[in-house]
């Protein structure tokens, strides 16, 4: 079983022998199932021959991981990267320097799953067991069971081994440099918080069925869930479920008796906290959603309905010439700009911040043509 590291002092030694290495294997467990606000509950980290697990629930400075996380002489194995990235960001404010991610690079070699387990399946031969139950546990409990413990060093033991095989076939393919392109844009990851729940409700799935009145109660259902979240330590949707809001939204005069997913248990918890936010709601004034930006002139016209999809068949024809997920290759949103307006390929190409440089080079003068001729 790897080492649990659990005070400051082991943890800087750990880091000092780590910075020697050329390349470690990074991955995290977090408890955003089951509390709320969510922490990160566990580090894993391996090198080819040896793992280690970092314990922050059981000590508070951890500078020096951030050095370790920042360095560039040190390459970050991670598979699917972008949740560890942010993760690390909203924890404790670090940044990942140098990171390689085997999620992409196991796409770009023509994979059309990127879960660990198929990809270390295909890139190596290796068998992983990936509990559900495990998947979702409360990483916030301790001590933790040797199960668990197993499980979670599974997820970066064989990642040093798989990124090595990765970069030897796309090496084969002449794609190294651009999953190198697609890992240096990790680096720019950084943690969003969401939008308060003053502003989420307007987008949970069923407002837009609620007039405006319903909506000023739907917003102070959705307020005072999540402060009970946070009091209780619980994720909102584990204290009541959108469809119970929503149905409170709808009918906030017709009770708590029988609301859907609102249990006698809740009723006595909730209850003095729900009438109270629906009162609320009723006082309030009626809630104005915004202005659609898209005005009638705004809408696609048939040229650029057909121009955009000659411009989707040429992705798609490239992506069955690679063998590649087609999305791989040019991003959608810059598809649909130049359906709308083609003539500013130019500043298309040229300023884009979405599209790749080895995109440009790979496939800028064919989507020039294409573009031409349609």
């Amino acid at each position: 079983m790897p080492e649990v590291i659990d005070t400051p002092a082991r943890l800087a030694s750990l880091v000092e022998t780590l910075l020697q290495e050329p390349c470690i294997a990074l991955d995290s467990e977090s408890n955003s199932f089951h509390r709320y606000p969510e922490r990160v509950c566990l580090v894993q980290i391996a090198t080819r021959t040896d793992a280690w697990m970092i314990d922050p629930l059981a000590f508070e400075d951890v500078t020096s991981f951030g050095r370790l996380l920042a360095d560039k002489g040190v390459e970050k194995v991670i598979h699917a990267a972008d949740n560890d990235v942010r993760s690390f960001d909203r924890e404790w404010g670090f940044r990942v320097g140098n990171v390689y991610d085997t999620s992409i690079a196991g796409r770009f070699t023509g994979m059309r799953r990127s879960g660990l387990d198929t990809v270390l399946l295909e890139g190596l031969g290796v068998t992983i067991k990936k509990s559900k139950n495990l998947q979702r546990a409360d990483w916030t409990v301790r001590p933790l069971s040797a199960e668990a413990m197993a499980y979670a060093v599974d997820d970066v033991t064989h990642l040093v081994e798989l990124r090595e095989a990765l970069g030897e076939k796309l090496e084969s393919l002449g794609r190294a440099s651009w999953v190198a392109e697609e890992c240096e844009r990790l680096e720019e990851v950084r943690y969003a918080p969401p939008d308060p729940p003053e502003v989420a409700f307007l987008f949970m799935k069923g407002s837009r069925d609620l007039d405006r009145r319903r909506l000023a109660v739907l917003r102070e259902l959705v307020v005072f869930r999540d402060e009970e979240g946070r009091r209780r330590g619980l994720p909102p949707f584990r204290v009541l479920s959108n469809e119970t809001l929503l149905h409170l939204a709808q009918d906030p005069r017709g009770g708590l008796g029988q609301v859907p997913g609102l249990t006698m248990i809740a009723q006595r918890r909730l209850g003095a906290g729900l009438e109270e936010a629906l009162r609320r709601g009723a006082s309030s004034l009626p809630v104005e959603r915004s202005r659609s930006l898209f005005t009638p002139d705004m809408r696609p016209t048939k040229g650029q309905i057909e121009r955009l999809k000659a411009l989707k068949a040429w992705r798609a024809e490239h992506g069955e010439r690679l063998d590649l997920d087609p999305a791989l290759l040019w991003p959608m949103p810059s598809l649909e700009r130049l359906a709308r307006e083609p003539d500013a390929w130019g500043d298309e190409i040229a300023s884009s911040t979405a599209i790749r440089r080895w995109q440009r080079e790979e496939l800028g003068e064919s989507l020039r043509e294409r573009l031409a001729r349609v």
